[in-house]
């Protein structure tokens, strides 16, 4: 099997804005773990990707050193926002 797509180690999570959506809020912290897990295996490194998936779009950052990071935003989202966020987050974490 490709290596990339073995099981990833799952650092962290950090959900906000839940609050709207009392009675999706598990199933939308559930669904954006396992797209995040799923994404980070299979976007390639050293890439970023927009994934549209029914009413959101998953921005992803997958570094070369294989640390993904992700924002699950609505489809209003600016791309080029998200993306400096992770950015921000990346300079944060790093």
């Amino acid at each position: 099997m490709d290596d990339r797509f073995r099981s990833r180690l799952f650092l962290k999570a950090a959900l906000t804005d839940l609050d709207f959506l009392p009675f999706r809020s598990c199933s939308i912290k559930e669904f954006s773990v396992f797209f995040a897990k799923t994404l980070a295996a299979r976007v390639p490194e050293g890439q970023r990707s927009s994934i549209e998936h029914q009413e959101f779009v998953c921005h992803i950052h997958v570094r070369t050193n294989k640390l993904a990071f992700m924002a699950l935003c609505d489809k209003e989202y600016p791309p080029r926002v998200a993306f400096t966020l992770l950015a921000k987050v990346n300079d944060d974490f790093c």
